[in-house]
Parts: structure tokens; C-alpha cells; sequence
């Protein structure tokens, strides 16, 4: 079992942080972040030192009193978020389906309070792109946008997303085909309020099998 973060160590941590000029923090990993016991305490904290602060969340734990507690000192937030239905979430994140309503909800709660408060807070969203989710994207940029959401983006898989079910992966299907396709469609759907990101060049590195060097 992971520890947290000790909350004590942050607030003696935090002013040195500042003093030594940094500008910004991006909270992120392979846990998720708003699950800290002190989450709202800690969001509070790096901004009472002069210091943006990011959150990359699955958007499970982000509740609405979350939400209202934090929102207005992020930056920005990137919602990880790897399916369009139900079904296809649950497979991929072995986890329950109505976990994928919940995550749609608190989205929406985010954006809503977001324009209520008329807050700087860009909101953004992206899929990882395997083989069982390949019929995802476009659907999910299609109900990301009516949402509300500020951008969406589809990245490669790699070995650090950890939140991913490992045992079921596979990118035989993505080919370069498949991506000019999709990004011709997911280019359809951009209006000046909403962007969408296919990372080309990302896909076409994580395919490139690793050089040997010899001394």
C-alpha cells in the first residue's frame, strides 16, 4: 500500500519552493491526486505561495465540493479519461460501468462551475489510445465538446499509464491510416472555443523500436 504525501512536510516545504523562484507545479502520477486526505488543503497551499498550480485527474474522486473548493486556484486541469461509453471504460479500467457516469458528472459539475464563477480554469480532456478503445475517440471528443470542455487530445500509449488494465493491451490496430483518418474527423469538430490535439509525431516515436548502442 502507497503512502501519502505527509501534509506537514508541504507547508515547511512550500515557501522554500517559492523563495527559490518556482513558478509552477504540476500534480500528477500514478495515483490519483484528489484522493490525498488533504487535496483542498494542499491546492490552497502552493497558491498562497505564489505558485500555479495543475492537476491531471481521472475526475472519479474530484467531487463537487472538490470541485468548488479548488477549482478557482488551478491553472488548468488535464481529465484522463479513456472511453466514450460505459462498457468500454469499465474493460479498460477494470472498474465498474456506473464509474463512467460519475466521471461524466463531476466533468459536467466542473464545467458548469467553471462559467457560474466565470473562472480562467482551462479545462481540458484526453484519451490514450490502445486497441480496445479504438473506436473511442471521435464519440468522446463529440460528448467532451457539448460538455463544454476547453480542448481534447489523443496520446500514444506508453509503459507510464498505469491507470491502464496492462494485461489487455494492444496498438496493432492504430495505423497511420487510421490516425490521418481520425484526425481529419476529430478536425471537424474545432471551434474557436474547442481544440482538438492528435499527437502524430508522439505515435509515430512510440512505434520506433529502441536502438542498441555498443561502447
Amino acid at each position: 500500500k502507497g503512502k501519502n504525501l505527509e501534509f506537514s512536510l508541504l507547508k515547511k516545504l512550500m515557501p522554500e519552493l517559492s523563495a527559490l523562484g518556482i513558478k509552477s507545479i504540476f500534480i500528477a502520477g500514478t495515483g490519483e491526486p484528489t484522493l490525498h486526505p488533504n487535496f483542498i488543503e494542499i491546492i490552497k497551499l502552493i497558491k498562497k505561495n505564489n505558485i500555479d498550480v495543475a492537476l491531471n485527474t481521472n475526475m472519479l474522486a474530484y467531487s463537487k465540493e472538490k470541485i468548488e473548493m479548488t477549482l478557482e486556484y488551478l491553472s488548468w486541469i488535464r481529465i484522463s479519461i479513456n472511453a466514450a461509453t460505459p462498457k468500454i471504460y469499465s474493460k479498460i479500467h477494470n472498474c465498474a460501468e456506473k464509474n463512467f457516469e460519475k466521471v461524466i458528472e463531476n466533468i459536467i459539475t466542473a464545467v458548469k462551475y467553471k462559467k457560474d464563477k466565470k473562472l480562467n480554469t482551462t479545462i481540458g480532456s484526453q484519451i490514450v489510445l490502445i486497441d480496445d478503445n479504438i473506436s473511442e475517440p471521435l464519440k468522446l471528443a463529440k460528448l467532451i465538446k457539448s460538455i463544454g470542455v476547453d480542448y481534447f487530445s489523443v496520446k500514444p500509449y506508453n509503459e507510464h499509464h498505469n491507470h491502464l488494465n496492462k494485461n489487455q493491451i494492444s496498438t496493432t490496430k492504430i495505423t497511420e491510416d487510421y490516425l490521418n483518418a481520425l484526425e481529419k474527423n476529430l478536425k471537424k469538430l474545432e471551434t474557436p472555443d474547442f481544440k482538438v490535439i492528435l499527437r502524430k509525431l508522439a505515435f509515430k516515436l512510440s512505434k520506433q523500436k529502441q536502438k542498441n548502442y555498443t561502447a
